[in-house]
């Protein structure tokens, strides 16, 4: 491997962090907000339910549950921060 080969690697890393990630992030964010009315909203109905669990992990496994139901999509591996940022009931859990 010479240095042109390692200049083109470490191009192609900081294209990936620069560019790839945040376009990403943020086409992730808008999926959770543009589906969040309808999942907050399931949420709210299931309140007293959610409220009953264990822990603020045990909550936001049972809410990734319920955004699979209500939209008919995966949302195991997203990040529901934005999500949780619009309503956090972690908070309420945690003891």
């Amino acid at each position: 491997m010479n240095l042109i080969d390692l200049a083109i690697i470490f191009i192609g890393i900081g294209l990936t962090e620069a560019v790839v990630k945040p376009i990403a992030k943020r086409w992730i964010q808008r999926r959770i907000l543009r589906a969040a009315p309808v999942i907050l909203r399931e949420v709210d109905r299931r309140l007293p339910e959610l409220l009953t669990l264990p822990t603020g992990a045990a909550l936001e496994s049972r809410v990734r549950t319920i955004a699979e139901q209500v939209t008919g999509e995966s949302w195991a591996t997203d990040d529901l921060g934005p999500l949780f940022t619009l309503f956090d009931l972690r908070r309420v859990v945690q003891r």
